[in-house]
């Protein structure tokens, strides 16, 4: 994570989203250590935790392995399970949205609206 984390920061001018199983829990060392390196914003802090794994077990029993980090401009709005598809993770479904900075004008309505 470390690696992905120094090129994230040093390389990536644009918006950044990063989701899928890394197989550490968003508590770990291993995350806050990537989220410091990297600047991105974790999804779970907004949105809450999402356990995926393993798929087989209720809810309550889950561990959140499967995560989203976004940055530079961009941020998770909506973040669920989906259904179960053989796997022993459940899906992540993330919706992502720029994020409006302070410099962006705001077009003001069309006339008559």
């Amino acid at each position: 994570m470390e690696a992905v984390a120094a090129r994230v920061a040093a390389e990536v001018p644009g918006p950044v989203v990063l989701v899928g199983d890394l197989n550490t829990a968003p508590w770990s060392r291993a995350v806050r250590d990537f989220l410091q390196t990297s600047g991105m914003q974790d999804s779970s802090l907004s949105l809450g935790l999402t356990p995926t794994w393993p798929a087989y077990l209720p809810p309550p029993l889950r561990i959140p392995l499967d995560q989203c980090y976004t940055g530079n401009g961009c941020r998770a709005v909506r973040k669920e399970t989906g259904p179960f598809i053989g796997s022993d993770h459940l899906p992540l479904l993330v919706e992502v949205c720029p994020e409006r900075t302070t410099d962006q004008p705001v077009s003001p309505p069309a006339p008559g609206q």
